[in-house]
């Protein structure tokens, strides 16, 4: 039996399981080229039903043209960033916000401690002072030992300090 070139409407709906309005609907949507009164290109017709199919169940998918291939490269993406947040923390050269913050507490936590120590370590100094620039430049040694202190201190992560 050989495959007609040109199939009727209620042919058509047959052969793509529809019924013969919704070829009418196809092809007023311009899904469907109708060939003549009534007559339609079979290899055609099944094609363009195919690919407005298709279509149609990526547009319900909740995609868009290509999303398929957009899901895969952001899944590429995210992998590559994972694996790069890996090599940093192998390094060394990435911390987490946790320990960050931390360690930040620690420091000003250090320096908050050395500042309200300053009138009690100073005030005897600062009465047998002869005038106030002498004052001021027994607390400015005072602050510069403190910030000095600080300085030296490697506050930084186990992981971070083993690495330099």
């Amino acid at each position: 039996m050989a495959i007609p070139k040109t199939v009727s409407t209620s042919e058509l709906a047959i052969v793509l399981g529809i019924t013969t309005q919704g070829v009418g609907k196809l092809t007023e949507a311009k899904v469907l080229k109708r060939e003549g009164r009534g007559l339609y290109d079979l290899a055609d017709s099944v094609q363009r039903h195919t690919k407005h199919r298709e279509a149609v169940a990526t547009k319900q998918a909740g995609g868009g043209s290509g999303s398929f291939a957009q899901g895969k490269a952001r899944k590429i993406w995210e992998e590559v960033r994972r694996l790069e947040d890996e090599r940093k923390v192998r390094d060394g050269t990435f911390v987490e916000l946790a320990k960050l913050e931390q360690h930040w507490t620690s420091i000003v936590g250090v320096f908050r401690n050395a500042a309200l120590m300053i009138p009690k370590k100073c005030a005897t100094i600062v009465m047998r002072c002869r005038d106030p620039g002498e004052a001021e430049r027994e607390l400015m040694k005072e602050v510069r030992g403190i910030l000095t202190r600080i300085s030296q201190t490697d506050y930084r992560p186990g992981i971070a300090r083993s690495v330099s």
